[in-house]
């Protein structure tokens, strides 16, 4: 799904929610799924700070999701190649690895949700389970303090759960040739020591 200007150029948008999108400056914006936006709970800080939603009446009512991007003269931006490892990431790494070592990740992920959750906490404490359970939470941990970093996809990869967590590939359990891209055939023709990826 994307927005385009025109879309936040609706007559009915309310004057805080144009005031905290900015102008479009003419570009479309691509909106992540309801899929994604519906995982994170209400009292998760992160949603509100990674989400601003539009509300527009039409023929019937209809929602439109956005990032929050940045502002840079003020114009609205959503698009940046800045990789940035955050201390948060730090902390998920951390418990990622000792998970896999069959350590407890409870202090790491309780950091992360103490600072998620604020005063709704207690309601959100992770306590350690099997190992897989683990990775279940720190994966589902990972989008919802990652979700627009440009890490989901390999996270899912890594994890092995790219077929299950994916709309498109659930059809195509098996087909591990769609977790990688095809090489060019300009690239194979100028060095005959490189092999096309299985699949293609």
């Amino acid at each position: 799904m994307y927005i385009t200007s025109q879309d936040l150029g609706a007559p009915n948008i309310p004057a805080d929610v144009k005031a905290t999108i900015g102008s479009a400056g003419g570009f479309n914006w691509w909106a992540p799924a309801a899929e994604a936006r519906n995982q994170f709970s209400k009292d998760d800080q992160r949603r509100a700070a990674s989400f601003a939603e539009i509300y527009t009446v039409l023929n019937a009512d209809s929602s439109y999701l956005t990032t929050r991007g940045f502002a840079e003269s003020g114009t609205q931006k959503f698009l940046d190649d800045i990789v940035i490892y955050r201390y948060g990431e730090l902390l998920l790494m951390k418990a990622e690895a000792k998970n896999a070592l069959g350590q407890d990740p409870s202090e790491e992920m309780n950091k992360i949700r103490t600072r998620a959750y604020g005063a709704n906490f207690s309601s959100h404490m992770f306590v350690s389970g099997t190992q897989a359970e683990n990775d279940e939470a720190i994966l589902q941990e990972r989008l919802f303090e990652l979700i627009f970093e440009g890490k989901r996809w390999w996270d899912l990869v890594r994890f092995g759960k790219a077929f299950e967590k994916v709309p498109t590939l659930r059809d195509n359990v098996g087909q591990d040739h769609l977790l990688l891209w095809p090489i060019a055939s300009q690239t194979l023709s100028l060095n005959s020591k490189i092999q096309q990826n299985p699949g293609y």
